[in-house]
C-alpha cells in the first residue's frame, strides 16, 4: 500500500526575492536590455540612466551588464544610500556628502588600498600638515633609488679616489649629479604618487570645496583606468532621492567627472526614479532626463508585462516539486489556478 505524502513531508517551494546576477538566471526578459546597452556602449554613450520604479530590477539590470568581462574591467559598485540618512554633521553640505560618499566608495571598490587610504584623508576635515599618506605605493620605489644616489653623493663628496666607468672618469665632482638625479626622482615620485598631510591642529578646518572633488576624481581615474577595456562604474539607490535640486545637482556632478573620464573608458550607469516622481520645483530648477544622460533605460514593474509567461517559466523550474504538493502538471499553459 502506498504511503500518501502529506504537506510535512514534501519540500517547500522558495522563490526568493533577490537581485538577477547573471543571464542565465534571467526569466524577466532583460537580455534585450543587456543587448541595446551593450550596443549603446560601443557606440559612445558613456552616461546611462537606469530609470524605473523601486523592485523593477534596476539592480538586476546593473549585474548582468557587469558580467560581459570582455567589454569591462572589475565593475565598481557605489550604494548612496549611506548618504541620505541623518548626517553625523547636520551643518554639513548635503551635495558634499554625497561627492564624499562618491569618491570615498568608488576608491574602495577598485581594490587598491593605498587609494583609499589617499582619497579617505583628502575627503576627512582634517587634513593639515603633519600625517602622510600617499595614493601609490610606487613612490617607495622612487624614494628608494632617491635615497641611492643621495647617499652616493654624500659617499663620493667625502672621498679622494676616482675610477673609470666605459672611458669616463668619475670623482669626486660627480656627488653634484647624484644630488641632482636624487632630487629628480624625487619630485618625480611625489608627483606620480600623491601625498597627503594631517594634522590635529587643522580638525574639522579644512572644506572640500570643488577643486578638490576634480583634483581627488582625477586621482582615481588615473588608478582604476585601462588601457583594453572599459571600466563601469554602477551607482545605485539614487532613486531614494525625492529632492529635485539634489538630485539634479549630484547627477551634474557626475555628467562633469564623466567629461573628464571619457577618454579613460569610464562609463557611468545610474539607477534612478522615474522624472515625474521627483518632487516639483520651479522650471528654472527642472532639468531633463535627456539632458543628463546619452542614453536611458526605462524598466516597467513587471506586472505590466507579461506576467503569466514569466510565472510560467518560473513554475517550470519546480515542476516535479509542485505536482507532488498539488497535483498539477505544469505545461505550456499557465494552470488557471495561478492565473
Amino acid at each position: 500500500m502506498r504511503k500518501k505524502k502529506t504537506l510535512k513531508s514534501v519540500k517547500p517551494v522558495v522563490y526568493v526575492n533577490k537581485n538577477i546576477n547573471k543571464l542565465t538566471d534571467d526569466f524577466v526578459g532583460f537580455d534585450t536590455q543587456v543587448e541595446s546597452l551593450n550596443n549603446a556602449i560601443n557606440n559612445g554613450a558613456s552616461m546611462i540612466g537606469v530609470v524605473g520604479d523601486y523592485g523593477s530590477g534596476k539592480s538586476s539590470l546593473g549585474n548582468m551588464i557587469a558580467t560581459q568581462k570582455r567589454i569591462f574591467r572589475k565593475t565598481i559598485k557605489v550604494s548612496m544610500w549611506d548618504s541620505l540618512i541623518v548626517p553625523k554633521d547636520p551643518k554639513e553640505d548635503k551635495l558634499s556628502i554625497l561627492n564624499k560618499s562618491f569618491l570615498y566608495q568608488t576608491a574602495k571598490d577598485s581594490g587598491n588600498k593605498n587609494l583609499t587610504s589617499y582619497v579617505s584623508k583628502r575627503i576627512n576635515k582634517n587634513t593639515g600638515i603633519l600625517s602622510i599618506t600617499i595614493r601609490s605605493a610606487s613612490f617607495w620605489l622612487f624614494l628608494f633609488f632617491a635615497s641611492l644616489f643621495l647617499f652616493t653623493g654624500i659617499f663620493l663628496s667625502a672621498s679622494n679616489f676616482d675610477f673609470d666607468i666605459w672611458g669616463y672618469t668619475i670623482d669626486k665632482n660627480f656627488y653634484i649629479i647624484s644630488y641632482f638625479i636624487a632630487a629628480f626622482l624625487l619630485i618625480l615620485g611625489l608627483r606620480k604618487s600623491g601625498l597627503v598631510f594631517s594634522s590635529w591642529k587643522s580638525e574639522n578646518a579644512k572644506e572640500l570645496d570643488t577643486s578638490d572633488v576634480y583634483d581627488i576624481y582625477e586621482e582615481i581615474i588615473k588608478s582604476i583606468s585601462g588601457k583594453c577595456r572599459k571600466r563601469l562604474i554602477i551607482i545605485e539607490d539614487l532613486d531614494r532621492i525625492g529632492d529635485r535640486i539634489l538630485f539634479n545637482d549630484f547627477v551634474k556632478e557626475i555628467y562633469r567627472f564623466n567629461t573628464l573620464s571619457q577618454k579613460h573608458g569610464i562609463i557611468y550607469l545610474l539607477a534612478i526614479k522615474p522624472e515625474n516622481q521627483l518632487t516639483t520645483q520651479t522650471p528654472k530648477d527642472k532639468i531633463s532626463y535627456s539632458k543628463l544622460f546619452d542614453y536611458i533605460v526605462e524598466l516597467r514593474p513587471l506586472h505590466l508585462d507579461d506576467y503569466g509567461s514569466i510565472v510560467l517559466d518560473l513554475l517550470k523550474l519546480k515542476r516535479v516539486q509542485i505536482k507532488e504538493l498539488t497535483g498539477v502538471e505544469i505545461g505550456n499553459e499557465l494552470p488557471p489556478a495561478f492565473s
